[in-house]
Formats: structure tokens, C-alpha cells, sequence
């Protein structure tokens, strides 16, 4: 069934209703979607699952429970949650935004259990889920999907006294591959190895470098950038030129392709049409 791209889940995700025909297709829930849409245009303007959370609160945006008891008063009967309808969870945001479903796709076994006895959840390797295209209308696009991610991925955070990082997200240890974690004692900021901070010196060593001296690096590189680009004006100017002239021999090329493919095909049916119309006419003929 999971090959098959058969929608397993006791219940459809937020935005989509199971179809009354086939209980393992999904179909779009209008309204609810539109709030789907409106989680991950927030996570691509850059904002955090908390502060997607006030967003939704403060635009009045019913959470899933409300909603769902909005249509079926008895399906919450015996919970208080949804009695606070625009109560939003950091949890739920995140697990929306990571859910494949508003794609298009079931993907299945992402999770397991050792055994019926053992119920024990296993997360499973990417390489091992089942994905199954287009099973049912997507929500949002591919390139939404990519950049909401990438917002979050590299999204700014604020340190303890309130102050936003702007290397959050972006710096990692060049020995383990971790991020860098920011640290502030006594007025001396610095960025150091979270893997160490967390599980000590036999993952990764104490090694740091301070806010000041990162920030000196990044703005001198900044500048030199700048400069060769002023310098070389003409000469990049010449380069862009030659890419973009290639991009579009190359998109002409494309298109002459499928014009060519698609005369070929109307030429096809021409003849379809015509042996047809002789049948037809042959056998008004003979009768």
C-alpha cells in the first residue's frame, strides 16, 4: 500500500480531508489550506515556528483541534484544548512544515517500531523511505517548500540579552562539522563547537574563535569582494554576458525541440482524423 501511494494515517493532515470514496486518498480542505499556505509564506518571509505562532494568534487563525471541532462538535467533546482556538504550538508549526504531504507525495516509513512488542520509535534513513509522486493535489510548490527550509534553516535567533545573531545558522566547526554555538560571559562574546559544549572533549575539541574576530574576517572578505567586483566591472559585465547569451542558445534549442515534437504530433493526427473520416464515409457507402 505504501508503494502504491495509498494515504495510511488514522487522520488527514491539516489542510486536507480523507475522500469520502476512497478512504486513502486525500483531497484539499479550501479553507484549511489557505492557512497551510500562510505557515510557510511566514517561514519563507523568515520567521521562526514561534513567531509563526503569534502570527496565527494574532490574525485569529483557528488551530487544527478548532477547527476540526468547528466541523464536528463531538469530535473534541471530551477535551478542553480546543476551547482556546487560536492557541498555536511551536510543535505543531514545525511539524507541518516538515511534512512531505503538502508537497503532492506519501512518504512512507520514515518511523518504525523494533516490534509489535517493542514499541520503541526508530527513525528511519532518508534512503529507506517510500515516496510515492502525485498521489493527490499539492498545497505548495517544490521551490516554496526549498525556501521556506532554507529561511529556516539560516533564520536569525536571538541570544539571551535579547540581541540577534546574525551568524546564527551559518557557522560550524571545521573539525566535526557542527554548528558553532554563541556564548556570552562576562561581555566577551565568542562562537564555540556545540558538539563539544554538549557531549565533551571525546566528539571534538575546545576550540573558539570570538565574535569580534569572526566578524573582522567576514567584513574583510566583504570588502575585498567588493573591490575586485569594482575593479573588474567590465570584465564580470563580459562573463554575465556569455552565460546569459549560452542560457538562452540553450532555451531556444529546448524550444525548437518541443516545437518540433509537437508539428510532428499534429501532423499525426491529421492523418488519424483523415483515415477516419474515410472509414466513416466508406461505411455510410456500403450501408
Amino acid at each position: 500500500m505504501a508503494k502504491a501511494g495509498k494515504f495510511q494515517g488514522s487522520k488527514a493532515p491539516f489542510g486536507y480531508i480523507k475522500d469520502p470514496a476512497d478512504k486513502y486518498h486525500l483531497l484539499v480542505d479550501p479553507e484549511a489550506a489557505e492557512t497551510v499556505r500562510y505557515i510557510f509564506q511566514l517561514a519563507c518571509d523568515g520567521l521562526g515556528y514561534k513567531a509563526i505562532c503569534r502570527h496565527l494568534r494574532d490574525k485569529g487563525c483557528p488551530n487544527p483541534n478548532a477547527y476540526i471541532n468547528a466541523k464536528d462538535p463531538e469530535h473534541h467533546a471530551r477535551s478542553g484544548y480546543w476551547k482556546e482556538p487560536h492557541d498555536w504550538h511551536a510543535t505543531s508549526i514545525k511539524t507541518m512544515l516538515h511534512n512531505p504531504t503538502y508537497l503532492g507525495k506519501i512518504v512512507s516509513g520514515r518511523r518504525t517500531t523494533r516490534s509489535f512488542k517493542d514499541k520503541q520509535v526508530i527513525h528511519m534513513p532518508e534512503e529507506d523511505w517510500i515516496v510515492t509522486e502525485n498521489t493527490h493535489e499539492a498545497l505548495i510548490d517544490q521551490r516554496t517548500w526549498d525556501l521556506a527550509h532554507e529561511k529556516l534553516t539560516v533564520r536569525k535567533r536571538r541570544d539571551n540579552h535579547g540581541a540577534i545573531q546574525m551568524f546564527a545558522g551559518l557557522v560550524k566547526c571545521a573539525d566535526c562539522g557542527y554548528a558553532l554555538a554563541f556564548t556570552q560571559n562576562g561581555g566577551n562574546k565568542r562562537y564555540q563547537c556545540s558538539q563539544y559544549n554538549v557531549k565533551g572533549k571525546n566528539y571534538c575539541s575546545s576550540h573558539h574563535i570570538t565574535y569580534d574576530e569572526l566578524y573582522d574576517a567576514v567584513l574583510h572578505d566583504i570588502r575585498r569582494r567588493a573591490n575586485a567586483a569594482s575593479v573588474m566591472d567590465e570584465h564580470m559585465l563580459v562573463i554575465l554576458k556569455r552565460e546569459a547569451t549560452g542560457l538562452l542558445s540553450k532555451k531556444l534549442k529546448e524550444a525548437e525541440k518541443a516545437f518540433k515534437a509537437i508539428d510532428s504530433r499534429v501532423s499525426e493526427l491529421d492523418t488519424v482524423i483523415g483515415k477516419l473520416y474515410e472509414d466513416n464515409a466508406l461505411s455510410g457507402i456500403l450501408k
